[in-house]
């Protein structure tokens, strides 16, 4: 795809500043370094002091040390050594400041994708990651779960939910923890407080790990005691939708066909209003990797792309109900790769 990239803008090599692609292609896990992708090799240029861990995780790219004043990128000699000309570059992941340097040393040429495009399609590595990462955030959910009978904080409760996750393996969370109970769980990324998990109202975790930088992600939305009517409702509905939408999933589905599968249902069932987001998103290396499933997204899945359902709807000083599963795309349909229950739960 690379060279089919290079050969379709006329560019002699590609630059990727997105340390998630720079890690793709080239194993480098630091923070600092860029990845210079020629029609004949790849030089990743980082700085002294990531040359020890560039020298033990990366095998398929040259190395380059710079042990300059300025920036990484400011290397005009070794763009000149590799006879670039013209460069292509992906906006998103390009500063004004670093273009305005750039420009006058090579011909930038943008490129009109998301840089992560490449990360669609898992391979089986990856997709050995991902298992692993959802078997450590499962593994942390049934552990702190037993704590829900002593009416701990939401506050409290994730950073319980968060240690797990390190102590079972994870090297880092995939994104800070959502644990909200009562009316706060009609905030879709709401932010743990102190307010106890006790009393009537439905509970809201949304939580990941990453392992070896593959993320995963889950929500599970729990009743307490005496729950609205609506809301009870809404749980249902929201439960048939994803259900629906999971079903659907095979190789050459559209995200359009799957939106219409899941909240499709619930504007016919009269939800429209409710619904904030979208139906679900790719993820990977990044929590959030394109396509969105969404009415707008012009795309169509394919065999080991990793994607999550989470259909929600919200009321606003009542709560709110959202089920999330990670789904993997297979040659016959799909693998749901969580495992918490999404039916109904009631904690007494």
């Amino acid at each position: 795809m690379i060279q089919n990239m290079m050969d379709k803008y006329d560019c002699d090599a590609m630059l990727f500043l997105d340390l998630k692609n720079v890690r793709y292609f080239s194993g480098f896990r630091g923070d600092t370094g860029l990845l210079i992708y020629t029609k004949k090799e790849m030089v990743l240029v980082v700085d002294p002091r990531f040359e020890l861990e560039a020298k033990n995780t990366v095998k398929k790219a040259r190395k380059v040390i710079y042990r300059g004043e300025t920036s990484i990128w400011d290397v005009p000699w070794l763009y000149e050594e590799l006879k670039i000309k013209k460069m292509g570059f992906f906006p998103s992941s390009m500063t004004v400041d670093v273009y305005n340097k750039l420009k006058g040393t090579v011909q930038l040429v943008a490129m009109d994708m998301p840089s992560s495009v490449y990360r669609c399609v898992k391979t089986k590595k990856e997709i050995a990651l991902i298992k692993k990462s959802v078997e450590i955030q499962e593994k942390a959910y049934k552990g702190v779960f037993p704590k829900l009978s002593e009416g701990i904080s939401e506050a409290i409760y994730a950073a319980e939910l968060d240690h797990l996750m390190r102590l079972n393996g994870a090297d880092g969370l995939a994104f800070p923890s959502i644990v909200a109970f009562g009316d706060n769980s009609a905030v879709i990324h709401a932010i743990p407080t102190n307010r106890k998990i006790k009393g009537d109202g439905a509970l809201m975790i949304d939580f990941g790990a990453t392992y070896e930088g593959y993320c995963s992600d889950q929500t599970v939305t729990l009743l307490f005691g005496k729950i609205d009517k609506k809301l009870l409702k809404i749980y249902d509905d929201v439960y048939t939708a994803q259900k629906r939408a999971i079903e659907a999933v095979r190789p050459g589905v559209s995200a359009k066909e799957l939106y219409e599968k899941g909240f499709g249902y619930l504007i016919k069932k009269g939800y429209g209003k409710l619904i904030q987001h979208s139906l679900g998103h790719s993820l990977g290396l990044e929590i959030h990797e394109p396509p969105k499933i969404a009415p707008y997204t012009d795309f169509i899945f394919e065999e080991g792309m990793v994607f999550t359902i989470e259909p929600g709807l919200y009321l606003p000083s009542v709560g709110g109900v959202r089920l999330e599963d990670m789904i993997l795309v297979t040659s016959k349909g799909f693998e749901v790769l969580t495992s918490l229950p999404k039916e109904k739960k009631f904690i007494i």
